[in-house]
Parts: C-alpha cells; sequence; structure tokens
C-alpha cells in the first residue's frame, strides 16, 4: 500500500518492524485513512502532534458514532 502524507515513511517503516516482531498486520487501512487525514490537514510536520491526534480522534469517534446509530 502506498502512503502520501508527510508521514508516509514512518508508516511504513512501523507496519515493517511490526511484521518483523510477528504481528501480521494483514489490513493496514487504518493507516491508509491516517495517511489521509493527514493530508486533509494539510501536515507539515513530520511526527504527531497532540493537535492532530486530537482532531483524529473526534474524526474516529464521529465515524464509530455514525455506524452506532
Amino acid at each position: 500500500m502506498e502512503y502520501h502524507g508527510i508521514n508516509g515513511d514512518l508508516i511504513k517503516q512501523y507496519i515493517t518492524f511490526k511484521r518483523s516482531i510477528g504481528y501480521a498486520l494483514d489490513n493496514t487501512y487504518t493507516f491508509k485513512m491516517f495517511d489521509r487525514f493527514t493530508i486533509e490537514q494539510g501536515g507539515d510536520f513530520i511526527g504527531l502532534t497532540r493537535e492532530l491526534a486530537d482532531k483524529w480522534a473526534e474524526k474516529q469517534s464521529e465515524r464509530i458514532r455514525c455506524y452506532t446509530i
């Protein structure tokens, strides 16, 4: 899977690392969603800020709320 956001290389490295220590990580859809999210947010900072994490958490809680109603 290709990642195009500012953290794309870090996401790929994380997935590679986790797989190297035995995790399957077959479903990487959430990583792709996060990559798209950082692009939408105009992310220009490599890494994870508290502000970005809070926005991501809010978006995920909205998404979950839509499925539980």
